[in-house]
């Protein structure tokens, strides 16, 4: 293991020999991740506030299942109590129908609202609003995708109703960047959307997410930030993910965390730091893991 700092940042470098007969008997959580190349990074906003890409989700839940009947027999029965629901309900199996929509590479992602139309006042962080959660997948059978995803429209939207609202909501279908998606107003803040097109899905709580990935703006690949965290990193690994540090701080500031006392101690020093990025690369006897943390100038605080 190294730790380093330069002009950027901090680097973690960790790199393990793991013995064959033990990791054979006892794989380890990134053995069942399959190797993949990013390139999702593309299709979500530069200001993105968290990223984690996993190749091949189908084949790596699938293998994280078989390793916890023996580790965790409780999540796996879960899962089958699930699965059996699920099937009841809209004759859809999990991990049959569902898994395999999620293609070669597959991003959760979690990304703000901007607050357009609002002069920047210095010092003062704009409210963010609520910020939507997306999932992205790639290389997915896009009939199969609606099939599947029609099918599960009804179970979905009954597990969200509000009893005091009486029936359960449905989706409809919107018109967003030229194509037709399905969505379903959960509350105020949250229209969980879906649509597919050429061989992307994308499943959001915003219909933004859908907009932005069809849009041909710069994306996340772009941000400064996330080529400062992730520059250097293998173009195959088994996971990459990245968070905005000072976008989470300042939606952490918004909804109350700039009001605890502990918080408040060490703030000075937290808002230094800009970014994370980790990627990990699991090969066979080995495991190589890197972290970078983005550190920027200290920022006095601004009192009026």
């Amino acid at each position: 293991a190294s730790l380093s700092a330069d002009d950027d940042g901090l680097r973690l470098a960790i790199r393990s020999d793991l013995a064959p007969k033990k990791a054979e008997a006892s794989p380890s959580f990134f053995a069942a991740l399959p190797a993949f190349t990013p390139t999702l990074t593309g299709d979500v906003g530069p200001a993105t506030l968290a990223y984690l890409g996993l190749g091949d989700p189908g084949e790596g839940v699938g293998s994280l299942l078989d390793q916890a009947r023996s580790s965790s027999p409780g999540l796996v029965a879960a899962f089958g109590r699930a699965s059996r629901r699920l099937g009841k309900q809209a004759g859809i199996d999990i991990g049959e129908d569902l898994l395999p929509l999620l293609g070669s590479e597959a991003a959760l992602t979690l990304q703000p609202v901007a607050a357009g139309g609002e002069p920047e006042v210095p010092g003062v962080t704009p409210d963010a609003g609520t910020p939507y959660v997306s999932l992205i997948a790639r290389d997915v059978d896009p009939e199969s995708a609606r099939q599947a995803l029609a099918r599960l429209q009804g179970p979905v939207a009954k597990a969200l109703a509000e009893p005091k609202h009486g029936g359960a909501p449905a989706f409809e279908t919107i018109q967003i960047a030229g194509l037709q998606a399905q969505s379903l107003a959960v509350s105020p803040a949250v229209n969980l959307s879906y649509a597919t097109w050429d061989d992307m899905l994308v499943i959001t709580t915003d219909s933004l997410a859908i907009q932005q990935a069809r849009s041909s703006d710069g994306g996340l690949d772009e941000s400064e930030k996330f080529e400062d965290v992730t520059d250097g990193f293998p173009d195959s690994v088994s996971l990459i993910a990245y968070l905005d540090l000072t976008g989470l701080l300042n939606l952490g500031e918004q909804a109350g965390l700039a009001t605890d006392p502990v918080y408040a101690t060490y703030a000075p020093d937290l808002r230094t730091l800009t970014a994370a990025g980790l990627a990990v690369v699991a090969d066979g006897d080995s495991l190589a893991t890197d972290l970078r943390l983005g550190v920027g100038p200290a920022q006095a605080a601004e009192t009026d």
